[in-house]
């Protein structure tokens, strides 16, 4: 289901792109078009600044969207706005608890914030519903490092290096 999503999100982004490289002073007029240009401004431009704006802008327009919601909160977690994109996660995972892309971004987010329990719990949350994510076995043998666990660390690594061969 992620990659079918992924999928869409990338023909939509292409055709963002695509409609922008044709008309230099093309704006969004709908959400989704504010929703693939946020996403366009962090992969294209790389300007967080132009993606929150246009993301904040998609959320205005319907803010029941989750998918907005993950995004703003992704460039949040870019920013270093840590509390922020708290808030978001936590919004997505009381609609959808086992949103595992919302658990490793909040676990990051937790991470940098030196809440390593909080991570752990969220890392292993995501583990139990998804257990063939390498990137939450990396993250999980982080946050085990720093809490002390070198045998824990050592494994998840190992877990992460297999699934990535």
């Amino acid at each position: 289901m992620n990659k079918i999503v992924a999928i869409i999100v990338a023909l939509f982004f292409a055709q963002a792109v695509s409609a922008q490289n044709d008309k230099k002073n093309f704006e969004p007029k709908t959400k989704t078009e504010h929703i693939l240009f946020a996403i366009a401004a962090i992969e294209h431009d790389s300007d967080l600044v132009a993606a929150l704006a246009y993301i904040n802008e998609a959320i205005s327009e319907d803010p029941n969207n989750y998918f907005s919601y993950a995004v703003r909160g992704n460039i949040y977690l870019l920013q270093k706005e840590y509390y922020l994109a708290l808030e978001d996660f936590y919004r997505i995972l009381s609609a959808n608890p086992d949103d595992i892309s919302s658990l490793l971004a909040r676990a990051k987010c937790w991470y940098y914030l030196k809440d390593y329990e909080s991570a752990l719990k969220d890392l292993n949350e995501a583990i139990s519903l998804e257990p063939f994510d390498g990137d939450v076995y990396l993250w999980r043998s982080k946050v085990k490092k720093v809490l002390g666990d070198n045998v824990g660390a050592e494994a998840d690594a190992k877990i992460y290096q297999k699934m990535n061969e």
